[in-house]
């Protein structure tokens, strides 16, 4: 709860985690504080074409350098 936001990105093409949507357990069960984080809006979801962790670099400056500024 000490973070100001937290970016969660999922591959939509994903063969490394399985079943894809596993990672989601933690935020069902709250034990990272997940939920009361997305209720104030420190939780942002990402999403992108892609496989684990295939992603370029315009995109990751586009869109995870803002949340380490």
């Amino acid at each position: 709860m000490a973070l100001k936001k937290i970016g969660m990105v999922k591959f939509l093409n994903d063969s490394t985690v399985d079943p894809m949507d596993s990672e989601h357990t933690l935020y069902t069960e709250d034990c990272l504080g997940l939920k009361a984080m997305e209720d104030t809006g420190q939780l942002v979801y990402l999403a992108l074409k892609g496989d684990h962790p295939q992603l370029s670099e315009e995109w990751f400056y586009a869109h995870i350098i803002p949340f380490l500024e």
